[in-house]
Formats: C-alpha cells, structure tokens, sequence
C-alpha cells in the first residue's frame, strides 16, 4: 500500500474513533461529573484516545509536514502516557488481587 493511501486509512479510522467519542459523550451525559464517576464512560473514552495516539503514529512523515498545524507528537504524547498509565494500573490491580487472594482468600 504506497503512502498516500496508508494514510487515508489511517485517517478513517481516526475519524472512527473520534465518532465514537462522540456518541459514548452523547451516551452518558457529557458532563464532568458523569467522566470523572462513570468508569465505563472514562475506559471507552480513554481507549479510543490510545488508539487515535496509535494511528497518528503511524501517519507518514510527508503526512504530517504537509499538515503540520497538527499537535502530532502531543496526541502521541497522550497515547504514551495513557498505555504507561494503564499498564502500571494492571499490575497494580493485580497485585492488589494477588495480595488480597493471599491474605484473604
């Protein structure tokens, strides 16, 4: 697949995600306080924020000197930091399970 149509693709299935953040919104309210105390809403935002940070990735560097009045390495930045964030809240549950398990279970 030559450049221009990765990219193409890549931006579809960044419109998709972004559509999805979009209706997940419409679905619980869109309200900070339904964010903030809805884990349901959080996770579905926050993963499809990862992917999005995954795809720019991805985008072709002509892509994005082209269209350069794009924050690429901040969406970036935000995928970076959200897949560090889950991967240490993961082993911190699991450690949580495993401790409770031991001496509880």
């Amino acid at each position: 697949m030559d450049r221009t149509k990765r990219d193409v693709s890549l931006l579809k299935k960044i419109v998709k995600f972004c559509e999805e953040i979009e209706e997940t919104h419409e679905k619980f309210g869109n309200t900070l306080n339904n964010f903030n105390g809805n884990k349901d809403y959080f996770k579905s935002v926050a993963m499809s924020l990862l992917q999005i940070g995954e795809l720019v990735n991805h985008l072709s560097k002509e892509f994005r000197g082209k269209y350069n009045d794009v924050p690429y390495s901040l969406i970036v930045g935000l995928r970076n930091f959200g897949e560090n964030l889950f991967d240490r809240l993961i082993v911190a549950s699991m450690s949580c399970k495993n401790q409770f398990r031991y001496n509880y279970g």
